[in-house]
């Protein structure tokens, strides 16, 4: 029995899916590990509201995170406070963004504090220049600097001069603003070659026409946007977003689903719906993977405790990864040498360096996958594997009888160590029975069970480090039709 999708929302009954996928990542025919994420950096002092990782025209690599009131420049281990002076006043429900402005940051964090700027490797952010409003959204459309949900406005848009991130004035140099008819709040401003506009209940493309318009705003989507801003993540010519009813991915024209069917109601059943805004979302390129991160059941004052995980090639989910943590972002590897492990980063001895040196963390520009703790402080994910489990769905493999189950093999690649449990059941509405969970034969490799019921479901447990799940083997007979 292959394992195949990872569908919660069917019944469990001749789910020819997986009901669950925890602690791994989906691929072609299988799942696969998630390392373990592990501490790296000094802490901020508070809860991260927003990260980017950008290199600037000699491919030198930088690292800036915000809080509440500080924004931080990463060196070596330790965050160090580059704010303006006298720091920033950051609302409850605000986040900060950043957008890449040539060798220049720019940062926004909602209607308190002005739109901020440092050359990257600067000693500290501050004002942009050129009075722009404050804004909750930021992005870079070919040669503007884009604000969005700006102050006085939360569906306007406002776009600096011409390859001038410091001019303002509208009707000079290009300059200008568009209030935006419908669709409510803008959410996100995703950047390139042409914009796209998220907002509450509608998806906006803005093209650059030139005199007199400047900007074309072309309502794409009506009655679909998104709830959570951290929930757009661009790879591509693609974003990937959460919805009011599901996910999906824009392609620039239209949005297609890739939730329905599959995680949107096991999601929203999940999500505690008071925390729109603590949503984040990373892009893995190197795995073709978009990494959704949330409030579920059992949160702690909104902290995220779980990330969903999507494969945009083979259109297959994985989740939850349940972990306790405040934002899940991709940074860039700064890049160190052996001697700069002691001189730079302050290891006495290579062998207590937190990742192995052959780890793609050493290597600048690399890309990872991070995120910050409840401690504040950044992790990225180069540990130990995650204990992984999956549960296939509900099988009746005798159709109209039972069957005698002697022995289960998991189907699986690596070093971990495997278990399994049965799930059984006589009817459909009876509860299900689990078995302990057992070890396979060293010799045969199955997992010896005397398990005799109508259906089946099985539960693989896989501790330490796996290349490949795939499946269950069952050995039984039929015992008769009842």
């Amino acid at each position: 029995m292959r394992f195949g999708e990872y569908l919660p929302d069917l019944p469990d009954r001749d789910n020819n899916g997986l009901t669950v996928a925890k602690n791994c990542i989906p691929h072609t025919v299988s799942y696969r590990q998630i390392l373990s994420p592990v501490v790296y950096s000094s802490a901020l002092d508070a809860r991260c509201r927003g990260v980017i990782s950008s290199q600037d025209t000699a491919g030198n690599t930088y690292n800036y995170a915000g809080d509440a009131t500080k924004l931080y420049a990463l060196g070596g281990v330790t965050y160090s406070d580059v704010s303006v002076a006298g720091g920033y006043s950051t609302a409850t429900d605000d986040m900060w963004e950043f957008a890449k402005w040539g060798d220049k940051i720019i940062a926004v964090n909602g209607l308190t504090d002005s739109p901020q700027i440092i050359t990257m490797g600067g000693a500290n952010f501050a004002n942009l220049g050129g009075s722009p409003p404050s804004a909750r959204h930021v992005g870079v459309v070919r040669d503007f600097v884009v604000l969005g949900n700006i102050t006085g406005s939360a569906n306007e848009l406002h776009w600096s001069a011409f390859n001038d991130g410091t001019g303002w004035t509208a009707g000079t140099d290009q300059s200008d603003t568009q209030e935006l008819q419908s669709g409510g709040w803008i959410q996100r401003i995703v950047g390139g070659e042409y914009g796209t506009i998220f907002c509450e209940r509608s998806i906006y493309r803005m093209t650059y026409v030139g005199y007199p318009l400047i900007f074309q705003l072309d309502e794409v989507e009506s009655n679909r946007g998104t709830p959570a801003p951290g929930s757009v993540a661009k790879f591509g010519n693609s974003s990937f977003y959460l919805g009011w009813d599901g996910f999906y991915r824009f392609n620039g024209t239209q949005s297609v689903p890739i939730g329905a069917n599959k995680v949107d109601k096991t999601f929203y059943g999940d999500f505690d719906g008071n925390f729109y805004t603590r949503i984040t979302s990373a892009v893995d390129p190197i795995n073709n993977l978009v990494f959704w991160s949330y409030p579920g059941i059992g949160n702690t004052g909104g902290r995220s405790n779980r990330i969903l995980v999507y494969n945009w090639t083979t259109d297959r989910w994985a989740g939850p990864i349940e972990l306790e943590h405040h934002f899940i972002a991709q940074t860039m590897a700064i890049g160190y040498t052996l001697d700069e492990l002691t001189t730079s980063l302050g290891y006495t001895d290579i062998d207590n360096v937190p990742f192995s040196l052959d780890s793609r963390f050493w290597q600048g520009g690399n890309i990872l996958l991070s995120v910050f703790d409840e401690d504040h402080k950044l992790n990225n994910f180069t540990g130990p594997a995650m204990t992984a489990t999956l549960e296939t769905g509900e099988y009746e493999m005798n159709p109209g009888g039972r069957s005698f189950i002697t022995g289960v093999r998991p189907l699986y690649v690596g070093d971990g160590a495997a278990t399994l449990a049965l799930g059984t059941r006589s009817g459909v509405n009876d509860p299900v029975s689990w078995s302990a969970s057992v070890s396979p034969n060293s010799q045969t490799g199955l997992c010896p069970f005397r398990v005799n019921a109508r259906y089946h479901r099985a539960r693989m447990t896989i501790t330490g480090g796996f290349d490949h799940a795939f499946g269950v083997e069952a050995e039984g007979k039929q015992v008769g039709k009842k």
